[in-house]
């Protein structure tokens, strides 16, 4: 890439002669400033339109080139403009101390003409280059702010109409005297709008985790209605491999107690959905998928175990984004996404898988502390449909 003819260079030194053999050198293919102090070369450092390059003497009165690159690269509007020293000193440990100082090169005295202009020529091209991917940055930022701000809008006019359906069913039951038919096609309907509103939250939740502004507000949650939850919509998969979901709670303790964990319920929901139906899709023909808790110390240990093992091609980034194996239409969101929001309620999440002993994945929650008084969930539309189905 050659430089551009209108480049401006700034030649701060306090010797003329060495002053009058750059300018004579460089001015025929650039535009050449002259500072003869290091005060006045920082001044006009900032003068619009601002150098391009900086040919920076080291040994100069008053402030030497050392103090000036420093000043040029702490100073928001000279910070990107190269800076090259030219000096006659040729120790190593003085060369290793401009660069440190922010400097892209050294030039020793005396010139050579043909030095000089390649290594203008060189770091006004990677100057330019820079100035293009950064601004090539700046405009990649900003397509995605606007295509966040888009989805963002987009999922909050969804909520609206979404939860309107949502509540549709519950009036038509209370207000007509319906057949059984009828009844088990509105419980169709409020679970597609209640799961899609869900999806809707979800993905809502999943940006403000990643972009860290979602404010977790914890809650006593029972996590024995969310199962249910999780069964009936899978119900058509756990009939078609003739598999058993087996609950273990914990004993020893009342049921309420041993299945309830401090976090949300929609993020509770999210978390096991998407472990559930993992190991669904993992477990063999007519095998068991089995869930059990536990209580150790002031956490709730849930473990989902399957028969089968993890594809050994994505064991190792299992919980990464975009992992995902021989699923046709797999995003490879779901384990990810389950991980972030195990962690945003303080929790955390293993997994261990191998061909003998197949897969467990176990999630780790905070249990509520004692007296703390569980505030009801039932405002939340996936909570009234939990509750609902678990009477």
């Amino acid at each position: 890439m050659m430089a551009r003819l209108e480049s401006i260079l700034l030649i701060i030194d306090d010797n003329p002669a060495d002053i009058d053999v750059l300018v004579e050198m460089l001015s025929p293919h650039h535009t050449v400033r002259v500072a003869l102090n290091g005060k006045q070369g920082l001044e006009k450092a900032r003068i619009e339109p601002k150098p391009d390059l900086v040919l920076l003497d080291v040994v100069m009165s008053e402030m030497d080139g050392y103090e000036v690159c420093k000043i040029l690269k702490s100073d928001d509007l000279t910070r990107s403009i190269p800076a090259i020293f030219i000096t006659v000193q040729d120790n190593p440990e003085d060369e290793l101390h401009g660069l440190a100082c922010g400097a892209v090169d050294y030039i020793k005295k005396p010139f050579s003409p043909a030095i000089v202009k390649a290594r203008v020529r060189t770091h006004l091209a990677l100057a330019e280059a820079m100035g293009a991917l950064e601004e090539k940055n700046r405009n990649l930022e900003h397509a995605v702010r606007i295509k966040e701000l888009v989805e963002e809008i987009n999922r909050h006019d969804m909520k609206g109409p979404l939860t309107v359906l949502t509540q549709f069913p519950a009036l038509i039951r209370r207000k007509h005297n319906l057949d059984l038919s009828l009844l088990e096609g509105l419980d169709i309907i409020e679970h597609a709008a209640l799961r899609v509103l869900e999806m809707v939250n979800h993905t809502q939740n999943l940006h403000r985790i990643e972009t860290g502004v979602y404010n977790l507000v914890p809650e006593r949650v029972q996590l024995l209605p969310i199962f249910d939850v999780i069964q009936r919509e899978c119900s058509s998969m756990i009939q078609g491999k003739s598999l058993r979901v087996i609950i273990l709670p914990d004993g020893g303790i009342p049921l309420e107690e041993q299945t309830s964990v401090l976090g949300e319920a929609l993020l509770c929901y999210c978390v096991f959905s998407n472990l559930v139906r993992n190991a669904l899709q993992a477990a063999p023909q007519g095998s068991s998928v089995l869930i059990t808790l536990e209580t150790r110390d002031h956490l709730r240990r849930i473990t989902i175990h399957n028969d089968g093992e993890i594809p050994k091609e994505i064991q190792e980034r299992f919980f990464m984004k975009y992992a995902t194996y021989g699923k046709l239409r797999g995003l490879g969101l779901g384990t990810y996404s389950a991980r972030l929001m195990t962690q945003t309620m303080n929790g955390e999440i293993f997994m261990e898988t191998s061909q003998s002993e197949g897969t467990t994945l176990t999630v780790e929650l905070p249990i509520s502390p004692s007296g703390l008084e569980s505030r009801p969930t039932l405002d939340n539309p996936f909570a009234i449909y939990a509750a609902r189905i678990h009477e």
